[in-house]
């Protein structure tokens, strides 16, 4: 018998997205500085608070989980050593804060599921009142090993918004949000959503195939096609949700994408244009 040789054409289908599995994403549930859901924690961080402790649930004093940032906006965490600069959520009336390596944990609303896609976004404010002040960054680590990494943030005076894409890789319950790898850098956070992809309807499915990503396989150059569509911006992410290029209000029908610098693997190509958001997936193979 004659062998032919096998090759998968990793092309998804389009995506919409579901319910937000991460409980109180927003932190706006919860009297004074507490956030329901949510558990704190100085990880690493000893400022102030005389040493690293354990996941408090009450956030509770003294002189650590302080609040003296005037109503109706609300920290429901920051460390008392510096006074947070940033005095309006992103939306609602309450954010968090991170200075340093503290962390937060909360349980999911249901698990992950293993090998699926999910669209991971969130709000970001740097805080120059920090000794450091910026560059800072985010870690989002799931119980289940996997761990999706912010860019680097340098904005100080708007919050920010910022998405990613990854694969599960395994049926994970809980969501840790580390806090930045420089100590004495801070950052706010606000608005976190956790977004299963799930099938469009047959309307958005039809006027997403306007859209077209090919060779896949590629050997690095990639065309994308958008029909009739006005393309807003592209964003690429490997397969663990790093970000990796972006390119915005591109004008014309068609694109190209180099990825001959990029090691071989599997990367994410999330195309948003007048009509829809699409994501691609593709093998670059060397």
């Amino acid at each position: 018998m004659k062998n032919f040789p096998f090759i998968l054409l990793l092309l998804f289908a389009d995506f919409g997205y579901s319910q937000n599995l991460i409980p109180n994403g927003d932190f706006e549930l919860g009297p004074d500085s507490t956030s329901v859901g949510w558990e704190l924690w100085e990880e690493l961080d000893s400022t102030c608070s005389g040493g690293a402790g354990p996941y408090d649930t009450t956030i509770k004093g003294p002189d650590f989980w302080v609040i003296t940032v005037p109503s109706p906006d609300r920290v429901v965490e920051w460390d008392s050593c510096f006074i947070p600069n940033i005095l309006a959520a992103q939306s609602g009336a309450a954010y968090v804060h991170f200075g340093g390596y503290e962390a937060g944990k909360t349980t999911l609303l249901s698990p992950l599921e293993k090998d699926s896609l999910y669209r991971l976004s969130y709000y970001v404010m740097v805080d120059l009142a920090c000794p450091l002040g910026p560059p800072s960054r985010i870690t989002f680590r799931f119980n289940g090993g996997d761990s999706v990494v912010s860019p680097m943030f340098y904005n100080s005076q708007n919050w920010e918004y910022y998405d990613t894409i990854f694969t599960a890789s395994a049926t994970s319950t809980e969501i840790e949000i580390i806090g930045s790898w420089l100590a004495l850098s801070c950052a706010g956070v606000d608005n976190i959503k956790l977004e299963k992809t799930t099938s469009n309807s047959v309307k958005n499915y039809q006027k997403n195939q306007q859209v077209k990503v090919y060779p896949n396989p590629s050997h690095g150059i990639v065309q994308i096609e958008i029909g009739h569509n006005m393309l807003k911006d592209i964003k690429v992410f490997d397969a663990v949700g790093d970000f990796k290029k972006v390119v915005q209000k591109h004008a014309g029908s068609s694109i190209q994408l180099d990825f001959s610098s990029y090691q071989a693997g599997v990367y994410f190509i999330y195309i948003k244009t007048n009509q829809s958001n699409v994501i691609k997936k593709v093998l670059l193979i060397k």
